[in-house]
């Protein structure tokens, strides 16, 4: 996903930056109804090609916006840095009601009573519910948290072994 990320990155930006500069330099020709509307496209186009190519930068230094499960804790993507959550600090994981709250999606808590420390879970590549039991099993199983830097974890996600067999049907 992360090279998936930046090549198409990359490549929408480059894309815009070259639009703009053939713009400028008359390579490039846009027939519209206004001269107004032809002035406004490769400006345009500059601005979201540099958004573009430091997505791609920010995604190839490492300091992405994906979150990460590992043996240390939790890495969240918070504006424009991580919040690194320790497991030491995770006392429980639970479901957030966010029912009358201007947040949207589906959060987590990892420790109750803590805004701070609360989870947006729908926007990782598993999805909500999978991330959900990944975080909450690893939070109970401390002895296996070693197999988040191998492929136990993918075999624990695809044979259901995350969840408790009480909540399967959940």
């Amino acid at each position: 996903m992360r090279g998936f990320d930046m090549v198409s990155t990359a490549t929408f930006g480059s894309g815009a930056l070259l639009f703009a500069v053939g713009a400028w330099r008359d390579a490039v020709h846009i027939s519209l109804a206004s001269e107004s509307a032809e002035n406004l496209y490769p400006p345009v186009a500059f601005v979201v090609g540099i958004l573009y190519i430091g997505h791609t930068v920010r995604v190839a230094s490492g300091d992405s916006a994906w979150m990460v499960v590992s043996e240390r804790g939790i890495s969240v993507p918070s504006h424009r840095t991580a919040t690194d959550l320790e497991w030491g600090i995770v006392t429980e994981v639970r479901p957030v009601l966010t029912k009358g709250d201007k947040r949207n999606g589906a959060w987590i808590s990892v420790r109750p009573g803590e805004r701070y420390e609360q989870i947006r879970v729908d926007e990782s590549c598993l999805g909500g519910p999978a991330t959900f039991w990944l975080i909450d099993f690893y939070h109970r199983h401390p002895e296996l948290r070693a197999e988040l830097g191998g492929t136990a974890v993918i075999r624990r996600l695809r044979d259901g072994s995350l969840v408790p067999s009480a909540h399967r049907d959940v």
